[in-house]
């Protein structure tokens, strides 16, 4: 047969596994093999609560940026309404400067938008046309 012990019972098993952890000289109790055990706990622990801490930071002023960001748009929508509140006054001004027979047209073409940009378009177009002959 073999010649390994068996241990009968709870006992002996555990009387076994003391022998065996002596033998070696690892009860994990003071040796250098239980000590660096827990300093790697301990590194793993601290890493991990310098992850969260990180993570929290990174939330924090990720909801700054967005506060800041909403509060500029804000402000950058209100600026955008003045601006063309002014340039609409500024048009209508300068569509009264204008004399009566022009007014009358511009009047006309706010009416039929369509029939401005055909004629822009026409006009582009014939340029095109004539400096290409040129050429």
């Amino acid at each position: 047969m073999t010649d390994k012990h068996v241990p009968a019972g709870a006992d002996d098993l555990r009387a076994e596994g003391a022998r065996t952890r002596r033998d070696l000289g690892d009860t994990g109790k003071g040796t250098a093999t239980g000590s660096t055990v827990q300093k790697a706990a301990d590194v793993a622990s601290q890493a991990a609560e310098k992850a969260a801490q990180v993570g929290q930071n990174a939330k924090t002023i990720a909801g700054q940026v967005s506060e800041k960001a909403t509060v500029i748009a804000g402000q950058v929508g209100e600026k955008a309404g003045v601006v063309a509140t002014q340039v609409g006054v500024a048009a209508i001004e300068a569509v009264d400067a204008l004399p009566e027979p022009v007014q009358q047209r511009v009047h006309q073409a706010r009416r039929h938008p369509a029939v401005v940009a055909a004629g822009a378009a026409a006009v582009v177009l014939l340029l095109w046309k004539l400096l290409q002959r040129r050429r």
